[in-house]
């Protein structure tokens, strides 16, 4: 229908003919592990804090009105000490129970979920290297980038300055390359400009730039409503060059030039 909304990452229903948007939504917990553990203690360190953050994560997905929830995938990250081969064991062992435990909490079967492991999260310590740069950090990055092999790498690190830097990253760092990337991908279901009005008032991370406009449109072009939700897309699209090109205008048309200046630089 030409009165319903829906672009972005887009395709084509070829039942219903209509536009279908697809999105992602994100979640990292860190669970803590007794040492060589696989199950989930909820009283173990900060596990019940994280059990309760994906809880509510899960919970909002499936209750959200907009979206229809596709699939679920799950990226479990084992920290890099001790051997590849263990660390291997231990990644299937920790994400298959992480499995389990969603498909029991949600009622969810195995079309619904997908299970992902990495080993050894080697890609998460550079990142953390780049970010802090701490004194050893290149020394750390050469080794990673010259030593293909997992246990080689390891050794490497541990030989640094008499072992000192391999333990102020096992104490400091290695605990947050433990994680699980929970991804909830999903559909969001079409709808009006009517309800897009609405919509854009408690949900505008739910609409693109092309939605929003249309929703602008409806209330005639110089309202108040359409100026206001002009300039609000340059804000929430601030590289978009055609939303900040619409909002100079708007703002030139207020008599605001300070900030038609800004949206045209």
């Amino acid at each position: 229908s030409p009165d319903t909304l829906g672009t972005g990452k887009l395709y084509r229903d070829s039942t219903y003919r209509r536009v279908i948007k697809e999105g992602t939504a994100n979640l990292d917990c860190y669970f803590s592990y007794p040492q060589g553990g696989w199950q989930i203690q909820r009283g173990y360190g900060g596990n019940a804090r994280e059990l309760e953050r994906l809880d509510k994560f899960m919970r909002s997905s499936f209750a959200d009105t907009l979206i229809y929830v596709r699939r679920i995938t799950l990226t479990g990250y084992c920290s890099i000490e001790g051997s590849y081969a263990a660390n291997a064991r231990l990644s299937e062992q920790r994400a298959k129970a992480l499995e389990q435990n969603l498909k029991h909490a949600y009622k969810l079967d195995d079309s619904m979920i997908e299970c992902r492991l990495v080993p050894e999260n080697w890609e998460g310590l550079a990142a953390w290297l780049c970010e802090y740069r701490p004194s050893y950090m290149q020394k750390v990055l050469d080794i990673i980038g010259q030593t293909p092999e997992p246990d080689a790498r390891d050794a490497k690190i541990k030989a640094i300055d008499g072992g000192n830097i391999y333990n102020a990253l096992l104490q400091e760092v290695y605990p947050k390359l433990r994680l699980v990337e929970y991804t909830v991908s999903y559909t969001v279901v079409p709808f009006s400009v009517e309800q897009g009005r609405e919509i854009i008032k408690t949900r505008p991370d739910k609409m693109n730039h092309n939605e929003m406009y249309q929703v602008a449109v409806s209330y005639g072009k110089g309202s108040d409503e359409y100026n206001r939700i002009i300039r609000m897309i340059a804000d929430r699209f601030p590289s978009d060059r055609m939303a900040n090109n619409n909002a100079a205008i708007v703002a030139w048309e207020m008599g605001d030039y300070d900030a038609m200046q800004v949206y045209l630089k």
